[in-house]
């Protein structure tokens, strides 16, 4: 699959794909809720990631709770690369603006 994702909501998206937190993000924060109320719930110091998504070569912005309204605001990191090895094998960036990215990208949620 390639293109826009949304992770945690399923009705009157306007991504080209739709999918769950739950099999897809890893971590030690607990997924919690199904379909649009799905929602990622941190205690201090926990993460998750999304697994590494080939979104297409490109400018990427990442909006957090596009859909829902979440409380608090989770640290958020990125990794990129024009291969699904090369982003996996790149560094965490901390996200901030729009980035450009070769191809691949994963998303990493941390509460401080």
């Amino acid at each position: 699959m390639s293109g826009s994702v949304c992770w945690g909501h399923d009705t009157g998206v306007v991504e080209d794909n739709v999918r769950d937190f739950l099999n897809n993000w890893s971590g030690d924060a607990s997924i919690q809720g199904l379909g649009d109320a799905e929602r990622i719930q941190f205690d201090s110091g926990e993460y998750e990631e999304s697994e590494t998504w080939y979104i297409g070569a490109g400018r990427v912005r990442l909006i957090i709770d596009k859909y829902g309204s979440g409380s608090g605001t989770p640290v958020v990191k990125y990794k990129q690369g024009s291969s699904q090895a090369l982003c996996e094998a790149d560094s965490w960036h901390a996200y901030t603006i729009p980035f450009v990215c070769g191809g691949w990208v994963k998303i990493r949620l941390e509460c401080t």
